[in-house]
């Protein structure tokens, strides 16, 4: 697995779910297991947020 990334990003455990802007801007992250509706829930948050 190549490294860079989780030290871009200072990864420090895993799963880690990162939301980035289109410019690779973090703007939130959840560190743990998400089921599908909780990553649906936070991506519709995210996009309305940015509406």
């Amino acid at each position: 697995m190549d490294a860079s990334p989780l030290q871009l990003y200072k990864v420090q455990e895993m799963p880690t779910t990162l939301f980035l802007t289109a410019t690779g801007q973090v703007t939130d992250h959840v560190t743990g297991i998400m089921t599908e509706d909780q990553l649906r829930s936070r991506i519709q948050q995210k996009l309305l947020g940015a509406a």
